[in-house]
């Protein structure tokens, strides 16, 4: 994040490690209220006005919608809650009152390049913008070899999503008390997971071997971090 040159991509990496979004969704993040399933949901606008108005609160509520999510080809995916730290949401609102160019689109990332400043961000920019920070990172370390973590060339933005998983199922397991090697695909860390992250709950295997990955991910994270 810090090879980052500007607030607006130093955000979409975070979205990944801290929401959890894949690189297409951070497009369906938007400024004003919009309309998505006959109902009235709240845009990043709306949630800088709570955030101002209740200083106590921590943590605020986005609804991420299906359109914007992976899903198959001409359909959308899943819709599901974003949940927003306070401190982010902070640098969310500090992009649009200083950065964010302006602009009739409600999207909230825009575009700042001559030709299309202004216009929403594609779907690849947020893994453009990954890609540019790992190709920086990778020449530091050939100069110096003594990271502790180091990124790996076949790294993308995706890896930061399965890291706020992995992050989230061992904040999870040991919130309940549940060891990381007993907790089964019915459990409810598992479900809750599923859903935080977007997984499909239904289908063969109520679709959760995706969200399964994350035990062994997990337990290589607590032999990394001397927790094993």
């Amino acid at each position: 994040i810090r090879q980052c040159t500007n607030l607006r991509d130093k955000l979409l990496l975070r979205c990944g490690a801290e929401l959890g979004t894949r690189a297409k969704e951070v497009t369906g993040l938007y400024l004003n209220d919009f309309e998505y399933g006959q109902e009235t949901r709240k845009g990043l606008l709306t949630l800088f006005n709570e955030m101002e108005a209740d200083p106590n609160k921590t943590v605020f509520e986005y609804y991420l919608p299906g359109n914007n999510s992976k899903g198959k080809p001409g359909k959308g995916g899943m819709s599901r809650k974003l949940y927003i730290e306070v401190d982010l949401l902070q640098k969310l609102q500090e992009y649009y009152q200083q950065e964010r160019p302006n602009s009739d689109y409600n999207t909230f990332f825009l575009k700042v390049d001559n030709l299309t400043y202004g216009e929403p961000i594609s779907n690849r920019q947020a893994s453009n913008t990954f890609k540019a920070a790992k190709n920086k990172l990778l020449k530091m370390q050939e100069q110096n070899n003594s990271f502790t973590y180091k990124i790996q060339k076949d790294h993308v933005f995706h890896i930061m999503r399965h890291s706020f998983g992995t992050d989230k199922f061992y904040q999870y397991a040991k919130d309940t008390g549940n060891e990381i090697d007993a907790i089964t695909a019915n459990s409810a860390v598992m479900i809750q997971v599923a859903e935080l992250m977007g997984h499909s709950l239904s289908g063969k295997d109520k679709g959760l071997k995706v969200t399964r990955s994350y035990i062994r991910s997990t337990r290589e994270k607590m032999i990394m971090e001397g927790l094993k």
